[in-house]
């Protein structure tokens, strides 16, 4: 990742209850994993000194935005922009646990791992819609955003 071979880290979170009798070549793909991707990714980069925490802000927000064509009203901090924001506490020990998320699916692939840094306070368009792990924001308040084809190179 630090090296610049890897534009932009996603997920493909898939928040579909797990059946445990379900064929296996009939399971949906992905997994319930956007409100863990932050931590998990800055403990394994960040923590482990494999990427700097600049080039994480990159690859998980300015990157994807401008590929997208939605920079710099997204992934950016910047007058203008939407001000979606995280604040992340880079000190937090905490322990993942499925009772504490907030997907439909009731289960996480990293239950019970410890973690080092956590976010705090998501904020989307300036409003707090999620604090100390609560969801504040009502559902419908997120907007379609049109976008166009980009010839960006990140």
């Amino acid at each position: 990742m630090e090296a610049g071979t890897i534009d932009v880290l996603a997920s493909d979170h898939a928040p579909k209850a797990k059946k445990i009798d379900d064929p296996f070549f009939e399971a949906p793909f992905g997994s319930p994993s956007a409100e863990t991707m932050l931590t998990v990714v800055y403990d394994e980069g960040v923590n482990t000194g494999r990427v700097h925490p600049s080039r994480l802000v990159r690859l998980l927000s300015q990157n994807p935005a401008k590929i997208f064509g939605l920079y710099p009203r997204k992934g950016a901090i910047e007058v203008g922009s939407d001000a979606d924001l995280v604040l992340f506490d880079p000190h937090e020990v905490w322990t993942i646990r499925r009772e504490n998320q907030h997907s439909g699916a009731g289960y996480t692939l990293y239950e019970g791992r410890k973690c080092l840094g956590r976010p705090i306070l998501t904020m989307q368009r300036g409003r707090v819609i999620v604090e100390g792990g609560e969801i504040k924001g009502k559902p419908g308040e997120a907007q379609f955003l049109s976008t166009r084809i980009s010839k960006v190179t990140c």
